[in-house]
């Protein structure tokens, strides 16, 4: 009778030794996560209060955030035009993604401010935003609207910066960095996600074919024997006089998962330390920082069709409508040249009045809502 119970008693105690060490190795895998976090609560607070010391005037300062580069001087319209759009692969891969709206593998974020709730971000919400599950939809920003519980009002579901609030230079380079941080920690949680995109608050962007852009690209950068390596993605031939080029950050930027993981996924504190020193030697423009990382650690930088990182004039506006592939137009800060935009690409009827120029896309025509600059999604003629 005895020999059942005992033979189990043994069994247990054989079993303790691997149970004790899969204990150690979750209190282990907790104590590091903690560390990671107060380490980076750490870099935060240093960053914040350097910031302060240097810029005691800061809460006055214009909340145009400062953070990405101008267009190259040296180039003309047309190049600029092309910069846009050049890549050997680009009329392929905008005839593949404009069948799919799938965006399931993206994680969008946006950088924005509490002072452009009912403006850009109310604009971005009701247009293309809302075609994002709002769990693959980031908005980083200096602090959540005052709003009852459950309340939908812009702002109310914002991620809280630890960066400096209402602040360019530094404060832009810092939430570039928590931007990719945030990312990092959203993609562990979620291993569908491949790609993250990152762009400012003052853009009309086509989710859909975003991400069967991206897809794409992977598709193609597959079949080269080059898959899941580091990739950033967007427009590049900007510099500063300083020695820094790379990303024209108006166009936005994507970087896939790998190259997430390389920049925050071991030491995001020091990832946010080496974008600030950069920030300094590039004259605090957050996409050349971010550039000179992805040289250092190795992330390779390739052109995304489509992306169009310069408010455009009317014909070049309309040349390119008429090219197709277009996934982003930027300095779009008005809520009416979102909905102009909205209406062209989707055909939903979003504007009360439409008093503006006009253009024609996919059969439809489509009217600014006034002829105010503010209202008109190029520079009309």
């Amino acid at each position: 009778m005895w020999r059942p119970w005992l033979a189990a008693a043994l069994l247990c105690f054989a079993l303790l030794p691997g149970q004790a060490n899969a204990l150690r190795e979750r209190e282990g895998s907790a104590f590091r996560l903690r560390s990671r976090e107060a380490k980076l609560d750490e870099a935060f607070r240093n960053l914040r209060r350097s910031f302060e010391k240097n810029h005691p005037d800061w809460s006055k300062q214009s909340t145009e955030t400062k953070t990405v580069t101008p267009p190259p001087f040296t180039l003309g319209e047309q190049n600029l035009l092309q910069l846009s759009n050049s890549h050997e692969r680009s009329k392929h891969m905008m005839s593949n993604h404009a069948v799919s709206n799938n965006t399931e593998d993206v994680l969008f974020s946006i950088w924005t401010d509490s002072l452009f709730y009912d403006t850009r971000l109310a604009g971005i919400l009701e247009t293309w935003g809302k075609e994002i599950p709002p769990e693959r939809f980031m908005a980083i920003s200096d602090k959540k609207r005052n709003a009852p519980p459950n309340s939908t009002l812009p702002g109310t579901h914002v991620v809280e910066t630890r960066c400096p609030a209402h602040s360019h230079w530094e404060g832009a380079c810092c939430k570039w960095a928590e931007g990719v941080i945030n990312a990092q920690e959203k993609m562990m949680q979620n291993p569908a996600l491949k790609w993250a995109f990152f762009s400012d608050d003052d853009v009309y962007l086509l989710p859909g074919p975003v991400a069967a852009a991206l897809r794409e690209h992977d598709r193609a950068e597959a079949a080269s024997g080059k898959a899941n390596h580091p990739q950033a993605l967007g427009i590049f031939g900007c510099n500063t006089p300083t020695g820094c080029q790379g990303l024209c950050g108006g166009g936005g930027f994507a970087m896939n998962r790998a190259a997430v993981q390389r920049l925050a996924g071991g030491d995001p504190a020091a990832f946010l330390n080496e974008e600030m020193q950069q920030c300094g030697k590039c004259q605090k423009w957050a996409d050349q920082a971010i550039s000179m990382i992805w040289k250092d650690k190795g992330v390779e930088m390739q052109q995304l069709p489509g992306l169009n990182g310069w408010i455009m004039k009317e014909d070049d506006f309309k040349t390119v409508l008429g090219r197709g592939g277009n996934l982003l137009f930027h300095y779009e800060k008005n809520p009416h040249q979102l909905e102009a935009l909205h209406e062209i690409f989707t055909g939903q009827k979003m504007l009360k009045e439409e008093k503006g120029p006009c253009v024609e896309y996919q059969g439809r025509k489509v009217c600014a809502a006034s002829s105010n600059p503010g209202d008109v999604p190029f520079i009309a003629n």
